[in-house]
């Protein structure tokens, strides 16, 4: 790989990876569990090299796990999250897969599970890109859209989320939010 192009091992930290990375660099990360929370980095492409056989979940040492994210991207012009599966589960909460304060992200090909509150919580100031990924089996929303966020969802698949009593729904959009969603799949759907 060329010299800006780092790989992260399983029993390496992503988060470490990310914090010596300069902008334009690419982070590959080899198949296998991460159990860290990541903070994107500007202008950093965080890869699986496998797809989907990278697994990012939160530590059980985290406090409130139930409300915090895998993934955090603020306040970002350029960053890039590909093939990763973020889950959360019984004994490893997790609040959203990935929040979005902002920033613009372009978020390929991930598969996010176990959420309490949602898949992704698209922020305000959010200009991201949600492209071919699965949404499944999110207790709370698969996406929660806020006031003044207009990410773009194309060819997503979204499979039961918003099952919690506590869900809001399926999919939130608050006043002010103006997703634009284009050949996405619902499976499932009640209106």
């Amino acid at each position: 790989p060329q010299s800006n192009s780092q790989i992260v091992q399983p029993t390496e930290s992503i988060a470490a990876a990310i914090e010596k990375a300069s902008p334009g660099a690419e982070i590959l990360v080899e198949p296998g569990e991460y159990r860290e929370q990541v903070v994107l980095k500007d202008g950093i492409r965080l890869v699986s090299r496998a797809p989907r056989e990278a697994t990012i979940r939160l530590p059980i040492t985290i406090p409130d796990a139930d409300s915090s994210p895998a993934v955090v991207a603020n306040g970002l012009s350029n960053a890039e999250l590909t093939g990763f599966r973020i889950v959360g589960d019984a004994a490893t909460p997790l609040g959203a897969g990935i929040a979005v304060t902002k920033s613009g992200l372009v978020i390929n090909n991930v598969e996010i599970s176990g959420a309490a509150k949602a898949g992704i919580d698209f922020g305000e100031g959010s200009s991201a890109t949600l492209l071919g990924s699965s949404i499944h089996d999110n207790p709370g929303a698969a996406i929660l859209v806020r006031s003044g966020a207009n990410p773009r969802v194309s060819n997503n698949v979204f499979n039961r989320n918003g099952m919690s009593e506590r869900a809001p729904g399926n999919v939130m959009i608050e006043e002010g939010g103006k997703p634009i969603f284009q050949d996405n799949v619902f499976v499932g759907l009640s209106p």
